[in-house]
Formats: structure tokens, sequence, C-alpha cells
């Protein structure tokens, strides 16, 4: 391994992203961060660039310095790749060079596994929708590096409406600490009034889509859309909602009231006080059946059967 070599990759962006501004912060020389920090994208038009700035600390007399080289193109490399290596071994120990790849690498490359071996790894794969506790570690941690407080009900709630995209989440939090000043700290009630997209909130659906007020709930996922709304974000937080409708019904099914459900699912009891009014309406199969076709509709999308927006439609209409 190179000293102050790094490869940062992973498809969860915002923590790649996070990782290279914090080893550039740390290491430009901060008395001259003009010279001493390099960015290079994409393919290699500008190899000997490259190659120059790795070793250019001694001519500009820095302390140190930061090259980052962000999705290196593996098709223009593999030829020069070794005049590349051969620069980062005869660098000084203070210049800091960052590879950083928007996504995970394939390591069966051969190109990739001399990285590899040369560089401090730190890969940040995706979170998925069911790892949750992951996603509330990171709304707690930033919300104390930044001197505030959220509650439990209201991180659960935030990552309800959300989802566990990290970015997202991030920019919802910076508006809410704006809109709660100083009081410091974040109840359900600041989420339900500032985690909205434009006029409705993704929370919404979930009120009309348990009621099933059809024409709310198609009206609702048309705005959000048409607001830059991800479609596929929208189905897995439905699919999501349909689960806990499923888990609450079974629980019922057991005579559980809703104080005991809520300990189950680990959940806020007045929330599942207001869901469990609500599932009235529905039934258990009926609920899995909906479950299922969502499930479903991610094959027939992707096996380009069926646009996104009016999959989802034809099966909320189906079951709302």
């Amino acid at each position: 391994m190179i000293p102050g070599c790094y490869l940062v990759c992973g498809e969860e962006k915002f923590l790649v992203d996070k990782e290279v501004n914090n080893l550039v912060a740390t290491g430009i020389d901060l008395e001259q961060p003009t010279f001493s920090l390099n960015k290079f994208v994409g393919k290699i038009d500008n190899f000997e660039g490259i190659i120059n700035s790795i070793q250019s600390q001694a001519i500009f007399g820095i302390s140190k310095q930061v090259v980052v080289i962000y999705d290196l193109d593996f098709n223009t490399i593999e030829e020069k790749k070794v005049q590349l290596f051969d620069a980062l071994n005869a660098k000084e120990d203070s210049t800091r060079v960052v590879f950083s790849f928007s996504n995970s690498l394939d390591k069966r490359k051969t190109f990739v596994k001399e990285l590899l071996d040369r560089c401090e790894v730190k890969e940040f794969k995706q979170i998925s929708p069911w790892e949750t506790d992951q996603v509330k570690d990171f709304v707690y941690k930033t919300e104390k590096s930044r001197g505030y407080e959220i509650s439990d009900e209201a991180c659960d709630l935030l990552i309800e409406i959300i989802g566990t995209n990290l970015l997202q989440l991030d920019n919802e939090l910076i508006k809410l600490e704006i809109f709660i000043g100083d009081k410091k700290s974040i109840d359900t009630t600041d989420v339900l009034s500032v985690v909205k997209k434009g006029n409705y909130g993704v929370f919404d659906i979930v009120n009309y889509l348990q009621k099933k007020v059809k024409n709310k709930v198609l009206n609702i996922i048309n705005n959000l859309v048409e607001s830059g709304e991800d479609i596929f974000a929208i189905i897995g937080f439905i699919q999501s909602q349909i689960k806990l409708l499923i888990l609450i019904k079974e629980q019922i099914e057991k005579k559980k009231n809703f104080q005991d459900i809520a300990s189950i699912l680990k959940k806020n009891p007045y929330y599942i006080k207001n869901i469990i009014e609500n599932t009235k309406k529905w039934n258990i199969e009926e609920l899995k059946n909906f479950f299922l076709e969502l499930t479903n509709l991610d094959y027939v999308i992707k096996s380009g059967k069926i646009e996104p927006k009016l999959g989802l439609e034809i099966i909320l209409i189906k079951y709302c």
C-alpha cells in the first residue's frame, strides 16, 4: 500500500462525496489552497496533467497537496497504468491522491485489483430500504454533530416519508434545523410541518392510501412526479406502507391493542393508533395481493412492458 493513496467508491454517493471532501479538507495546504488541490474528471484527456500534479508538490513549495481523480475511465488508463503507478510510488508522502468512483468497482478487472493493492479503500454500499437502523444512526449522528437533537418518533417519521436516501435526508434535516431555530430539538410536529414536496408530501399518500381515497392518491403521485420526485422511490415507499398495514393487520388478528402493536413493530403508538382506524377498510388478503403486485411491478418495468407511473396507477386503481 502506498502512503497517502485512497480509493473511495460505492453507490451511496452522499457518503462517497462526504469522504472525498473530508480527505481534501484535511490534506490541502491551507496557506496555499489554490496550488494544493487539483481535480480531474472522467476520461484521461490530460493524463500528463495528472502525472505532473502528483509530482508538483516540490515545484510549488507547498507543505502538502491533494489530487482527486473522479471516475477514472478504465478503458483509457490500461496502457498508461505503469506510468501512473510509478508516479504514485515516487510522490511525496504528504501528497494525497484520491481515486473517487460513484459506484462499486468490478474487482475482477486487473487494473482495479492493482489499484486496490496500492490504496486505502473506503467503500460505501447503497443502504437497502430494510436497513433502517443504519439510516437512523446517520440521522442521530448528523444532528448531534450540528448541535441538534431529534426524537425517536420524529426520526422514524422522517425515514417513513423520505426513505433511505441519505442526501435527501440531509437536505430535509437542514430545512428542519432552520425551521426550529433556537429550539434545538426536532419532534414529529416539525417533521410533518416541513418535510413535504410541493403542495403535498409523500406522507399524504399514506393518509389517503390507508383511507382508500383513490383520486387523492393519484393526484398526489402526479404532483410529486411533476415536481421531480423519483417514481421508483414512490413505488418503494408505497410498498413499505402496504407491508406495514399487513403487519398491523396480523397483530390485530392476534387481539393485540395499539400499544402492543407499536411495541412489537417499534413504532410511535400514536402513529399506529391512527393507522389502525384506517385499516378497517382493508382485509389482509387484499393487502397481500396488493403487496405482491407492487413487487412484480419492478420486474414488469425493467422488462420494458410498462411505463413505471402507468404501472403504479393501474395497481392503485385496482386496490384503492
